[in-house]
């Protein structure tokens, strides 16, 4: 419940990982947007080399707390804590790095999971950690241009796994 405290009692964590998860494959760790949603409905699709892991955070789906007092007790929840919690389930499954992709408020458990953890940490990914994310915003040319450069500066293998991704 509290990594900093040595007799803190312990927390469920619910997680699942991509079908096929091996420790040969590297792995992304999901931290899902919200707070509050649940993960497992995301899903990756047509990704069958490298490993996700999905997790619920803290207070959402089965990631529980055992008792109301705790469920409502703001101490128990924090972004912090749910980048350890990360860890440990990274732990758990004995891997030792793993890239943390963070989408909208799970950008910043994500960053925090990156800077608490470099040894465990291959990437950090963040995507939509933008307030205003009008049209105006994401199909603006000057970020069309800038992604363009960017991918044109890419080794060609990188840019065939992203076209086949994406």
């Amino acid at each position: 419940i509290n990594y900093h405290s040595i007799d803190s009692k312990k927390t469920k964590i619910s997680f699942k990982t991509s079908a096929n998860f091996s420790l040969d494959k590297k792995t992304v760790i999901y931290f899902n947007g919200g707070p509050g949603g649940t993960s497992f409905s995301s899903n990756f699709y047509g990704i069958d080399d490298i490993n996700i892991i999905y997790f619920n955070q803290r207070g959402a789906a089965f990631s529980r707390p055992e008792t109301k007092e705790l469920f409502l007790d703001p101490n128990y929840y924090s972004s912090e804590i749910t980048a350890y919690d990360a860890l440990a389930i990274v732990k758990h499954l004995g891997l030792k790095k793993v890239t943390a992709y963070g989408h909208s408020y799970g950008t910043i458990p994500a960053t925090i999971f990156g800077s608490l953890f470099p040894e465990n940490t291959e990437n950090v990914i963040l995507e939509g950690v933008i307030f205003d994310g009008t049209v105006k915003l994401w199909n603006a040319q000057h970020r069309i241009a800038l992604l363009q450069k960017y991918f044109d500066k890419l080794d060609v293998i990188t840019k065939e796994n992203i076209l086949k991704y994406s």
